[in-house]
């Protein structure tokens, strides 16, 4: 990314570092609430959230969420479906504020374009709750709180601070804060340069909101202070005992900005620089969040920002004079993914990883696979793949992922297959997997996607699909019968006395039911349909049947034929169903 050299607070927080572990996910999504994000940014547009159950231009509201047609987010200055920063009656930074922020936040990385964001591969949910020259009501931005959190936001990025502590916008931080979205806020610019609470800046002394929202058990908000590239508070930022939480860098900040070509300079630009302010600090914490919730979306906003807190650096040694005013100190990105990883996770160069994609390939070689099984029950495994491409496969990093033609996961337990051969797969060399698993607990037809992935990445061409038939055991089982397994030929017929168990989730009906005979010898019959002599056979409970067996122009030898029972849906097997009759 051409202006990567210019994002100097990546390597000072160990971002570079932590994009070992992850690069961010597309399901984890960060709502930023600000003056608009562009939509159609070359290096935003990837990952903007879309709202899936809503429509395009139908004027309809489809998902029934209150908006009408809110594909990309909503507008709440304007009350429209519109996300996108308005040039009307703006300002420069204000027009862009939070387009500069998205960027910081999930810009595309490795793209070849501009910047990298600190989540990636993270998707940006606009909303647009500030005017274009950074200017709005509380009430608009706690609509835009409860909007993220009914669409599914993960994190909420809020880079605006104000003096009014109103109840509409602090119950809607708390709501926020209890459905368990991570909120982040800047923590406002009005320092001085001094430690003179004369001369602004001491949250203590004045409070700003949201940063400052928290009751007496929980502090519902990240708030982020900004320092300098020496690690010195920056001379604008904000400090305090309580409402400050953690530090970012927050100077020469260079980021996407919203784009207007009519209009010139500078809006005919991509990008721009050397912004100041929390502001941008506060959307590298979201961003370090969006990566340990993708690297784990187990983890709640408490567990989350313990994280952050827990890892950072200190920074009393560059700010002698403000003990205990900087918060946890200044994120330390690295050592917060490293903390959030199991202790044997090996972090890779994601750089690395893409390379791996192009050099890797695969060619299925051969495979056998159960494909009928009953469900929570085994089924075997073995597939082979030959390594065409041009590096080597070491066993450690190599994995057949079960899933269904999306990628999804199916229940298939495990959902993994490890290779159990230490030796390294070199190219032109077979890999074989041979494994047993456990089949899904509903019966159907599962179509399914056996992945070849090394280092976590799926190989080209190590793909392998197969349609398995989770079926259930029989719905009726065959307990009891009193039957003769060898007749007289001189015998025209029989009575016998059959016990079926019923082994289905529901009930029997006698009217509904009905005891079949089926042969391929047409000289065995059942005289009429036979019914249960109970009236209704609950679930395990057991139907009892007296069929006369009739045999007319049967030669010597053995008969086969198969009882199966008739019901309201259908006709069902039985279990040892099946049967034998010899005739002398």
């Amino acid at each position: 990314d051409p202006h990567f050299d210019t994002q100097y607070y990546i390597g000072m927080t160990q971002v570079d570092q932590a994009w070992g572990y992850s690069v961010g996910s597309p399901d984890v999504v960060i709502a930023v609430i600000d003056s608009g994000v562009d939509l159609d940014h070359p290096d935003l547009k990837d990952n903007i959230w879309i709202n899936q159950d809503e429509i395009a231009d139908n004027g309809r509201d489809d998902d029934n969420n209150g908006y009408i047609d809110d594909v990309y987010g909503w507008n709440f200055v304007d009350n429209n479906n519109d996300p996108n920063p308005q040039f009307k009656n703006y300002s420069t930074e204000g027009v862009s504020h939070g387009t500069l922020v998205a960027g910081v936040i999930a810009g595309s990385g490795n793209n070849g374009l501009g910047i990298a964001g600190i989540s990636w591969r993270s998707k940006i949910m606009a909303l647009r709750a500030l005017n274009s020259i950074g200017e709005g009501y509380t009430g608009d931005a706690a609509q835009a709180i409860r909007y993220a959190v009914k669409e599914g936001a993960d994190i909420i990025n809020l880079s605006f601070v104000g003096r009014s502590n109103t109840t509409e916008l602090q119950e809607a931080i708390k709501y926020a804060y209890q459905q368990g979205i991570v909120i982040v806020a800047a923590v406002g610019n009005d320092a001085l340069g001094t430690l003179s609470t004369s001369d602004g800046g001491d949250l203590d002394t004045v409070p700003v909101y949201p940063a400052c929202y928290r009751d007496t058990q929980d502090d519902w908000v990240i708030g982020v202070g900004a320092v300098d590239k020496n690690k010195s508070k920056a001379d604008f930022s904000n400090f305090g005992l309580t409402c400050l939480d953690i530090n970012a860098p927050g100077v020469d900040m260079v980021s996407t900005q919203t784009m207007n070509p009519k209009l010139g300079e500078p809006f005919n630009a991509a990008y721009s620089g050397l912004w100041n302010g929390t502001s941008f600090a506060a959307p590298q914490v979201s961003g370090l969040a969006a990566l340990i919730k993708s690297f784990n979306g187990n983890y709640s906003n408490k567990q989350i920002a313990a994280i952050i807190a827990d890892t950072a650096d200190s920074l009393d040694a560059q700010n002698p004079d403000l003990a205990l005013k900087m918060g946890a100190g200044l994120i330390n990105s690295r050592r917060a993914l490293k903390a959030a990883a199991p202790a044997n996770f090996a972090p890779q160069d994601p750089i690395e990883l893409l390379k791996l994609a192009g050099d890797s390939a695969a060619l299925w070689f051969s495979d056998k696979i159960d494909t009928r099984a009953y469900p929570n029950n085994f089924l075997s495994v073995k597939i082979s793949f030959k390594n065409k491409g041009i590096i080597s496969w070491e066993s450690t990093y190599l994995k057949i992922k079960i899933t269904d033609r999306q990628g999804n996961p199916l229940g298939f337990n495990p959902a993994e297959i490890d290779y159990h051969e230490i030796s390294t797969v070199e190219p032109s060399q077979i890999a074989n997997f041979s494994d047993v698993i456990h089949a899904p607990s509903h019966s159907g037809l599962y179509d399914v996607k056996f992945i070849l992935t090394y280092k976590n990445q799926p190989i080209k061409g190590g793909a392998l699909y197969k349609t398995i038939e989770v079926k259930p055991v029989h719905l009726a089982v065959l307990t009891e019968t009193k039957l003769p397994v060898a007749v007289l030929s001189k015998w025209r017929q029989i009575t016998a006395s059959i016990k079926i168990k019923n082994n289905s989730a529901g009930s029997w009906q006698k009217k509904n039911l009905a005891l079949k005979l089926e042969t391929t010898d047409p000289c065995l019959k059942i005289a009429g349909a036979i019914r249960p002599q109970e009236d209704q056979i609950k679930n395990g409970a057991t139907a009892t049947f007296a069929p006369t067996l009739i045999f007319k122009n049967c030669g010597l030898g053995l008969k086969r034929y198969t009882l199966k029972l008739q019901t309201a849906t259908g006709t069902i097997g039985i279990e040892s169903g099946e049967r034998f009759l010899r005739i002398d």
